[in-house]
């Protein structure tokens, strides 16, 4: 079964996780009256109906990038904003290059029920990736900077309280996408290096 969600706006839903029957999507829509973008979240049930429905809304634009669930179906997301707004750019242009436009990022903790365990909202950082081992240690991938990006990786404990920020620079943009814990508990994440010269893929042990 295939359920479309529509708010009678431009909707994109770009990260999804699944655990436990549960399926999350993440994304954002604009409105299609003032042109205000805000993150979304969809809960689907393994049949493809459509459980429940949120927004982030923090005042500017925001755009919803990835998303995971722990063992007790915590949600955990990461994305970002722009305080100015973005106006005439679409969910589709986000996607294409959601870095660029992106002055805070938005990392969250949810519980089963949908209720805000913590928030965070930080810039110059961007959050393009979001993680959580088996100590429910969430870790969120992408950059810092502005406009032009240094690799970055945070670790947050299960309080919210930041354990700690490493920031890489290996060239005039760096970013970090969707991580992934491995058995022996490092952190693996693949990114993107560009330097005028050369565009190459990397993939990141932390």
């Amino acid at each position: 079964m295939v359920e479309a969600v529509g708010f009678r706006s431009d909707e994109a839903l770009i990260g999804i996780t699944s655990k436990g029957g549960m399926i999350i999507g993440v994304g954002g829509y604009v409105d299609s009256v003032n042109y205000d973008a805000e993150g979304l979240i969809v809960v689907f049930n393994q049949s493809g109906e459509t459980l429940n429905i949120g927004t982030i809304d923090l005042g500017g634009d925001e755009l919803l990038i990835d998303v995971c669930l722990d063992n007790e179906l915590n949600c955990y997301i990461a994305g970002n904003g722009s305080p100015v707004g973005f106006n005439r750019w679409r969910p589709k242009d986000f996607i294409r290059n959601p870095s660029f436009q992106a002055p805070y990022c938005i990392i969250a903790n949810f519980d089963s029920l949908g209720n805000m365990k913590w928030g965070i909202v930080e810039s110059p950082y961007v959050a393009t990736g979001v993680a959580v081992d088996t100590r429910g240690d969430c870790y969120s991938t992408g950059g810092y900077g502005e406009g032009f990006y240094d690799f970055c990786v945070v670790k947050i404990r299960p309080s919210g309280d930041t354990a700690w920020t490493r920031i890489f620079d290996y060239s005039l943009m760096d970013i970090l996408y969707r991580p992934a814990n491995d058995r022996a508990g490092n952190l693996i994440a693949p990114g993107f290096t560009f330097d005028f010269s050369t565009m190459r893929g990397v993939v990141m042990k932390v």
